[in-house]
């Protein structure tokens, strides 16, 4: 185990109603709020007016912009840092799911500053934010405990994150039951996309025995996969959302991270690039590319990735083989075919992205691999791993 910092201020509520408590929760950080959701749905089914009566109940005023699509715009983005200004807001609100969160984060520093949000994503950090409470209503992308931040600039086609300590949110409010209306595809696009979470901390991580992050790891993976099998079969099974719930914030709120050491991010980096451009679902992009990087890696320098997958194989995917090099190749198997039964891609021809669309999506990459400080991720490589990612011809 590496040397680490782990510091996570984010206060959790979590179980049946605890709704409710919204108003008080922000009665102690302000008293105008701007409630930020998504495009609808949180109004239909009746909790946006919830929430908003519960402010109303605390004395905190608010104003209220729904419309933020899932991979978040820049453009509505600067819509709430504008309202956010002109409304003098002293805090906000997010209603939604991640997007609806990560767009949140940029409006708390958006309002403080004077020059473009944009500028956060292009490596300029806040010196200042509004305080950010959740009410979560998708489990997917642990944005509820993070302070990280993705938005997508549909003049430019990028998509690139920002992450900074002012951005955790101080309170998150998790009611697994406001999750029992997600969609079949939303549901498996939030586990492929907390799997992915997991997967990029055990396979890419640089300590050499990082055996208390595996097994944090390999129980969540299992716990992931209970879940899914229980909500493949039944979307209202409540007892799954709950734990689903909860596993897919503890994937991404950094405790399996702390102390496996400086770990790339390539999958993410790569998607991120992919879904600027085709606006595929983040997880259905993850899900599209994770097997054929497997597979690239595994023959480019994969030995400690060998390894990993034939203990993940054995410990997560039942598989019994004794030879690594075997039992490895076989969990890439196991995951492509429990993808296909989430119902997700497994490759990017599944994923309906056309192939003639990889060069503009692998120089995008190659450019933010820069960033990323993942600069092994040439053009050239990417090529050979978006060619891996392909179904077989």
């Amino acid at each position: 185990m590496q040397d680490f910092v782990f510091h996570n201020p984010t206060r959790i509520i979590f179980g049946d109603g605890v709704v409710d408590q919204v108003g008080e929760q922000c009665a102690r950080f302000g008293k105008k709020a701007l409630i930020l959701a998504g495009q609808g749905s949180a109004r239909r089914c009746g909790l946006l007016d919830r929430v908003e009566q519960r402010l109303s109940d605390a004395g905190v005023d608010y104003v209220t912009l729904e419309g933020v699509q899932p991979n978040p715009r820049l453009s509505h983005a600067r819509e709430a840092v504008a309202l956010a200004k002109r409304e003098g807001v002293d805090l906000l609100l997010a209603v939604g799911g991640g997007s609806v969160i990560d767009e949140a984060k940029a409006v708390c520093s958006g309002a403080l500053v004077d020059h473009d949000v944009w500028e956060f994503y292009k490596g300029r950090l806040p010196e200042r934010s509004l305080p950010l409470l959740t009410v979560l209503t998708l489990a997917a992308t642990g944005s509820e405990m993070n302070g990280g931040s993705i938005l997508s600039n549909a003049e430019t086609k990028e998509k690139l994150p920002f992450r900074n300590p002012l951005s955790f949110p101080r309170v998150s409010i998790l009611e697994p039951a406001l999750t029992l209306s997600v969609s079949h595809w939303q549901t498996s696009c939030g586990i492929s996309d907390a799997f992915a979470h997991l997967m990029e901390v055990y396979c890419n991580s640089p300590d050499p025995r990082p055996l208390l992050q595996l097994e944090l790891i390999e129980g969540l993976v299992r716990t992931i996969r209970d879940c899914a099998e229980r909500l493949m079969q039944n979307l209202r099974d409540l007892d799954a959302r709950r734990e689903f719930m909860w596993a897919a914030t503890l994937a991404l709120n950094g405790l399996t991270a702390a102390g496996s050491g400086a770990t790339p991010w390539p999958l993410h980096m790569m998607e991120h690039a992919l879904s600027g451009i085709t606006d595929v679902s983040h997880g259905a992009g993850l899900s599209a590319l994770y097997p054929g990087w497997m597979r690239w890696r595994l023959q480019n320098n994969g030995e400690r990735l060998e390894q990993r997958l034939a203990r993940l194989g054995r410990n997560c995917f039942c598989i019994t083989e004794s030879n690594d090099a075997l039992a490895a190749l076989r969990c890439i198997t196991e995951i492509e075919d429990w993808y296909r039964i989430l119902g997700v891609p497994a490759n990017l021809d599944e994923a309906g992205i056309p192939r003639e669309q990889d060069t503009e999506v692998i120089q995008a990459a190659a450019r933010d691999a820069v960033d990323w400080g993942l600069k092994e991720y040439s053009a050239q490589v990417l090529t050979a791993i978006f060619a891996a990612a392909r179904a077989s011809e």
